[in-house]
């Protein structure tokens, strides 16, 4: 959706229409787009027109803080699947916002280029985002013909979702042994081991995903290091209610046990600053200013497990979730509450844990003998 005639003439269309739009959606680059600023006159010698300038300018910074309001990967996800409905409409000779006729057509007519449940879902989301944005009741939308295609596609493509193994602390234990020391004769951009090794153990034991993973961050105010823990603040998280944490990584109460604690206390000495997972060019040589891909992660992973001793094939069972099942796991199985670990994970909902739990086989077992036969 970057050509720029096409990107204008739905601009013009939905304007005919006294529609607002996403800024994400108006702009060549998908950003935040620029808003629409007005300034308002300082003296008021004319009334109305000091009171139209602030209706103006009011109703740009209404359109700025709705371009804030969700996240920006939100708007931008939906940027093209809501253009394609406009510009449906548009060709069509259609207005704004479709019937529930029209909304059923445009459906069925994704369902079928795309054949997938994601094409509809991101359809039906667009529109609900383009009618949310305009005060626009979404009601009608929400009727069995009008979702036949979305429900149809669910039905269709069902499957059972595989969930991801879950790292177990030997496993960890035996990658930061391997992986969490100095390589002598190289310097810190090339120490890119002992950054995998340390950025496997963290995410098992903050229970973090790969998405807050990849914002912690070795630089002061970021990271500090106590006698009795290493503190490391995340300056924004999934789960909005969270933004903001404090994460904090234990000294081990043993002294003979190698911990997270100490190879973190390593690899801020060697690196510094910059991303605790940063990426790594082919050379080995590790950017700290740039967090490395989910894919790449994922590679590095489950190239550490078999370092380790398993197979290919028992490795690829493993993916970034598994830090965070397996640190969810370990955690209920040394009784830990279902509160404490829910806090330590960032989330609210109580079924949480039954969802990364990778220990309930021994519990299903338990039940399925108590039942008897």
């Amino acid at each position: 959706m970057e050509i720029p005639a096409f990107r204008r003439a739905c601009l013009k269309y939905v304007e005919g229409f006294g529609f607002d739009l996403p800024p994400a959606w108006c702009n060549a680059a998908g950003g935040a787009g620029a808003p629409r600023r007005h300034k308002v006159a300082s003296e008021p010698d004319d009334k109305a027109a000091y009171i139209a300038a602030e209706e103006a300018h009011l109703a740009g910074l209404t359109r700025e803080f709705l371009g804030g309001a969700r996240a920006p990967r939100t708007y931008g996800n939906l940027r093209n699947p809501g253009l394609k409905l406009i510009w449906f409409q548009a060709s069509r000779g259609r207005s704004l916002p479709p019937s529930s006729r029209e909304a059923t057509a445009y459906f069925t007519k994704v369902a079928e280029a795309s054949d997938t449940v994601g094409g509809v879902a991101l359809a039906k989301s667009a529109l609900g985002v383009l009618c949310s944005f305009n005060e626009l009741p979404t009601a009608i939308y929400t009727s069995m013909r009008v979702n036949a295609a979305l429900e149809s596609m669910r039905r269709t493509h069902r499957r059972q979702a595989r969930k991801a193994a879950g790292l177990t602390v030997n496993m960890v234990g035996a990658i930061l042994i391997g992986f969490c020391f100095v390589r002598p004769n190289r310097p810190p951009t090339h120490q890119w081991e002992l950054m995998i090794g340390v950025s496997i153990g963290l995410g098992f034991k903050l229970l973090l995903r790969y998405d807050d993973l990849k914002r912690c961050r070795w630089d002061e105010g970021y990271c500090e290091v106590f006698v009795t823990h290493i503190r490391f603040y995340l300056d924004g998280r999934k789960n909005n209610q969270y933004g903001g944490n404090f994460l904090d990584v234990a000294r081990p109460e043993d002294p003979a046990v190698f911990g997270v604690y100490h190879v973190c206390l390593l690899a801020k000495v060697v690196f510094g600053r910059g991303f605790v997972l940063g990426s790594v060019d082919a050379t080995g040589a590790v950017d700290r200013d740039t967090p490395m891909p989910h894919k790449m992660f994922v590679a590095h992973l489950r190239a550490a497990l078999i370092n380790i001793g398993l197979t290919p094939e028992q490795a690829g069972v493993y993916s970034a979730h598994s830090m965070r099942a397996g640190g969810a796991t370990a955690a209920a199985v040394h009784g830990l509450h279902r509160e404490e670990i829910q806090h330590l994970a960032g989330v609210e909902d109580p079924n949480w844990l039954a969802y990364y739990n990778r220990n309930y086989l021994a519990e299903r077992i338990r039940v399925s003998q108590a039942i008897g036969l």
